[in-house]
């Protein structure tokens, strides 16, 4: 490149956070704050990391010459994430085994195949007798037990033997070999794309610098993700793995490693590779070039830093060398790690999805411990100055969770140490008050102007005005540089060449050494940082006219990486005016009711920077608002903004906050917690609650009276904090739906949950399922509920149940009578103890919804349920999953079904034959009101085709795993003509073209059907998928087509597309 590295601040996102403090001499007075050597980096340099005095060789042998530069100092430990791979080469694993979809009949065999002996197998059946897929799990644990050398080829072997070819194939193929990987990999880019926070956080975990690279089963990824918001630092971990690689400290498996800054001219010029890597020595540069052609790029790490800066034709465009190499086309045995801002995120993913073995990692900033650390580095000079911060920051809790993010924790202690004025409540007012000082200084050197008193520039925020007390010629400077950042950043420009000497020492820009020979004379330059750069923009549009204002705001808002900009030029105009295109103008950025999990958040910024609740009230009206935010991780400062702009609307709003950690106490803080009286559900479900946050969330149901949803699934809940919700809710006068799934609840707590339920007289719906409840504690529940006069909905599901507490439970049914859903799957309910339950059922006159799924069902307790469906006239929904039902058990419970007013009935999971079939159908035929129907894993005959002609209530059917091939699809489907099914499931099946191609005739004329799901009928060809494709162009009422993911590749007609909805294979 023509110019070259400057300090790290000024990279990419500015994640160089506290190289503030030495990025221009302003700031270098800032003694305890980490120093850093001037990073003079190549933006193509083949080592990757120089600094700014000092240069690390670029032969193989990776020799330092060092020339006296100060040391970068490293963050010994990166809070990051990472997303591990699968199979590779190491042994198997038990967790990748599980995810092989081996056909359940054939898992016995397989047994065999891997010398499992016919005890072993025996045992397994007996033990999960209702659970296949259990079986499988348990004979592949054995294998391993038994087999400690096992191995991939063993399996694959085994396998084919057995004619799963299929199955065997993915451990074959390296781009299938890993289905645990693979599967890992795309579900994450989907849910880090599409919001999916379950899968995201399930499979992140801290990770440490020496790390990256590098899965837990110790195979290496080939290209790693880093992102992070401005200012977190990736650059600075971008250039520290380069430069410890250099000190021979870590990744050391790589002969090179080369940093690119994307930033730069030379590199966004680049077409190939070997203009990628230039070097002032040419002999060097060729020798390297050619090294790495003949190995492909094996054994070379490249990290491309802030792919963000990248314009949308050079991040994803098909000519694009940076495309090329994301997605392995170019040196495909070379390791990318690319870093970038959120923004990019969409493109970025989407040429990763191709990628074998890709890890994913977010740097998060500081946490409150690295926050303190750093202060204490800070004031460690000046105790009475760091007790004073400490006091500014407690009672400001809005500042201290702008700090997680490096450099605004340096802004904010550095104009602490200088200012003793007003704080700044925004980041706009942080950025203003920055600007101002460095101008003060500037004046101060100059001589020009005395300091001037920050109490009344810094937070001054509108146009010029937010800058007045500095001389005319510094205002008239300003305005050029601000000038200069506007056209940049229309321009995609971050480098700049000419630049009027008088404004380069304002302190705003900094120089970017020459490091390569070039014909211009002039020095090039950047800002110190990418955000002060987007602050000036939004600085110098908010001066121009409102017309102006609003062509670039419309331009502007749709684009992510003006988001910033956007945000900028809320805080500094406020809307403070009458003006109509001003009100016009809001109306062009808000936009609630997107999908866009990251706009919303954006809006919510917008809002906040404007400091202004009226125009905040105005803006949102008296609407019900959903902020649904289950697939971004918010940070801190996202809370606070929340907080306060639920607080100072006139809204009522559903809070849907997943998997938020303690920082989520910031919510009951911000504007004393008034944002509690504009929420009627929140949802924290995945959220780590401690005992001080429960103790907020119980004071604030106990003053609140809006809330009426409350969803703590897996919130880690401990035995005192739960106490405290429970005596909340006990309290509060609203609440109907409250949710503690998935947090263990003791005796004692279990007993406060039945004295609540005795008075409450609001909650309709209570979730308890998988909370360990003992039988003591589940007795003093169900005692709750028998007197309770609301409870509707009731789930105990996977929770031990004992014959004693079953006949409580009897007794409760029998006596409540509000009780309208009742879920006991997976209760280990006994026969004794299930049979007390049916007689309560048969007493009771309201109940509507049963689960016994996975319950124990003797032929006593089979005809007490026959007996009870043949006379109850409320019951309209029983789940009997897995419960071992047989032919005979399930001819019995037809001749009930016959009778009832049943809608939906499962009975997958059951070992039923062609006796149960032929039962079931007999019952199809005349039954007057089922509608839903899931029978996995049964056989289907002729006579069930013939009972769909005739039945005219079934609107949805599932035949998942019912080994339906070519022949009885076919014969189906001639019952299916004529049934009005809107919804069918035929997942996991085995037939092939020929019963896609009558599916298909089927669906031409279908007068109903609305989804058809063929994921895992692995037999299907592109012909048979084709085939389903034109029967859907004919008939417009069919919704949608679910397929695996491979068939991807078909061209899919414009009138399909959102039609056609794709799986992981």
């Amino acid at each position: 490149m023509d110019s070259e590295r400057s300090n790290e601040s000024d990279r990419s996102d500015g994640s160089d956070e506290s190289d503030l403090s030495d990025s221009y001499d302003d700031l270098s007075d800032l003694e305890p704050l980490p120093k850093r050597g001037r990073q003079s980096t190549h933006s193509d340099n083949l080592s990757g990391v120089e600094e700014r005095n000092s240069d690390i060789a670029l032969s193989p042998d990776r020799q330092i010459e060092e020339h006296g530069a100060e040391k970068l100092q490293s963050m010994q430990q990166t809070p990051a994430g990472e997303l591990k791979g699968g199979f590779g080469t190491s042994k198997p694993l038990l967790k990748d085994l599980a995810c092989l979809k081996v056909t359940p009949a054939k898992w016995y065999r397989l047994g065999l195949q891997l010398n499992i002996s016919e005890n072993e197998l025996d045992k397994i059946k007996a033990n999960n007798s209702t659970d296949v897929d259990s079986c499988i799990l348990e004979m592949f644990k054995t294998w391993l037990r038994n087999t400690p050398d096992a191995t991939y080829a063993e399996l694959k072997d085994a396998l084919d033997r057995i004619g799963e070819h299929s199955v065997a194939a993915q451990l074959l193929q390296p781009s299938v070999v890993k289905v645990q990987d693979f599967m890992k990999e795309d579900e994450c880019t989907r849910a880090m794309m599409n919001g999916n926070l379950e899968i995201i956080k399930r499979m992140k975990r801290p990770i440490e610098i020496e790390k990256i690279g590098r899965f837990e089963d110790g195979t290496l990824a080939s290209c790693i993700i880093v992102q992070g918001i401005p200012g977190v630092g990736k650059s600075t971990l971008a250039w520290q793995l380069g430069r410890r690689w250099g000190k021979k400290e870590i990744l050391q498996h790589f002969q090179l490693v080369i940093v690119l800054r994307l930033r730069d001219e030379r590199v966004q010029k680049a077409h190939t590779i070997s203009e990628l890597l230039y070097h002032p020595d040419p002999d060097i540069q060729q020798s390297v070039s050619k090294w790495m052609a003949s190995t492909l790029g094996g054994d070379v790490l490249l990290i491309l830093d802030g792919y963000d800066e990248l314009s949308s034709e050079l991040q994803i465009g098909d000519h694009s060398i940076f495309a090329r190499i994301i997605k392995g086309e170019e040196f495909p045995k070379l390791t990318v790690l690319v870093t970038s801002r959120p923004s990019a995120n969409r493109n970025l993913y989407q040429l990763c999805r191709i990628r074998a073995k890709c890890q994913y990692i977010e740097v998060v900033g500081f946490s409150k411990k690295e926050i303190r650390e750093y202060i204490e580095l800070a004031f460690e000079h000046n105790l009475q100055l760091k007790e004073s911060f400490n006091l500014y920051i407690e009672q400001r809790p809005h500042i201290h969770s702008m700090m997680y993010v490096p450099i605004n924790c340096a802004i904010v202690v550095e104009l602490f140490r200088e200012h003793k004025g007003k704080p700044p409540q925004t980041l706009t007012e942080v950025y203003t008050a920055l600007t101002n000082t460095l101008l003060q200084r500037h004046e101060k050197k100059t001589k020009e102007k005395t300091s001037v008193d920050m109490t009344h520039t810094a937070v001054t925020s509108s146009k010029m005005t937010c800058f007045e007390g500095l001389s005319s010629t510094t205002l008239s400077q300003l305005q050029s540089v601000a000038r200069l950042a506007y056209q940049g950043t229309l321009n995609d420009q971050l480098i700049f060449h000419d630049v009027q000497d008088n404004i380069e020492s304002l302190g705003l820009l900094q120089k970017v050494p020459q490091l390569y020979s070039t014909s211009s004379p002039k020095a090039s330059y950047n800002f110190i940082h990418k955000t002060l750069q987007e602050f000036l923009t939004a600085w110098y549009v908010s001066s121009l006219p409102t017309s102006e204002q609003r062509v670039f705001v419309e331009d502007s808002f749709t684009e992510p990486n003006m988001a910033m900009t956007v945000r900028f030029m809320a805080g500094l105009t406020k809307f403070q005016t009458s003006s109509e295109n001003m009100d016009d103008l809001a109306n062009i950025v808000i936009s609630l009711d997107t999908t866009d999990e990251q706009r919303l958040i954006e809006n919510l910024h917008w809002m906040f920077e404007t400091q202004n609740p009226t125009f905040i009230q105005r803006l949102l009206g008296n609407k019900e608002l959903i902020f649904e935010c289950s697939g971004t991780l918010l940070n801190p400062f996202d809370l606070h903004v929340l907080g306060y702009c639920i607080a100072n609307s006139s809204s009522l709003w559903s809070v849907n906050l997943k998997y938020c950690d303690e920082s989520m106490r910031i919510l009951f803080l911000v504007e004393d917690g008034k944002a509690f009286d504009h929420i009627t559900s929140f949802n924290l479900s995945g959220s780590k609650i401690t005992a001080s946050v429960a103790s907020l969330l119980g004071m604030m149901l106990k003053e609140n009276n809006t809330l009426k949803e409350l969803n703590l699934v897996d919130c880690k809940l401990q035995p005192e904090g739960l106490e405290e919700v429970i005596k909340g809710v006990q309290v509060h006068t609203k609440l109907e739906n409250l949710v503690l799934s998935v947090n263990t609840i003791d005796n004692k707590r279990a007993s406060c949950l039945g004295m609540m339920l005795k008075v409450n007289n609001t909650l309709k719906k209570l979730k308890l399922d998988r909370c360990g409840l003992q039988p003591e504690g589940l007795e003093e529940v169900i005692k709750g509920v028998q007197v309770n006069t609301m409870l509707e909905t009731l789930v105990l599901s996977q929770n031990t149940l004992d014959n004693e507490r079953a006949s409580c439970l009897g007794m409760m049914l029998k006596e409540n009578n509000t009780l309208k859903k009742l879920n006991l799957r997976k209760c280990k309910l006994q026969p004794e103890g299930l049979e007390l339950v049916i007689k309560g059922v048969q007493v009771n006159t309201k109940l509507e919804t049963l689960d016994l799924s996975w319950s124990t069902i003797d032929n006593k307790g089979v005809s007490c349920l026959a007996h009870v469906l043949k006379h109850n006239t409320t019951l309209s929904e029983l789940e009997l999953r897995g419960c071992g039902l047989r032919d005979e058990a399930i001819c019995e419970l037809c001749g009930g079904l016959k009778w009832c007013k049943l809608k939906k009935l499962d009975l997958g999971a059951n070992p039923i034959g062609d006796q149960g079939a032929k039962g079931l159908a007999d019952m199809l035929k005349d039954h007057p009101k089922l509608e839903e129907l899931e029978v996995d894993g049964c056989p289907m005959i002729s006579d069930d085709a013939h009972a769909l002609k005739h039945n005219t209530t079934l609107s949805k059917l599932r035949l998942w795993r019912c080994g339906l091939r070519d022949e009885a699809i076919c014969e189906l489907c001639g019952g299916l003509k004529w049934c009005k099914l809107k919804k069918l499931n035929l997942c996991n099946n085995t037939f092939g073209d020929q019963g896609a191609k009558g599916l298909a005739d089927m669906l031409r004329d279908h007068p109903t059907l609305e989804e058809l799901d063929v994921y895992g009928c692995e037999e299907i060809s592109d012909d048979g998928v084709q085939y389903l494709m034109d029967a859907m162009m004919s008939n417009t009422r069919v919704k949608m087509l679910k397929l695996d993911e491979k068939y991807k590749h078909l061209i899919v007609p414009q009138e399909l597309v959102g039609r056609i909805i794709y799986s992981p294979y």
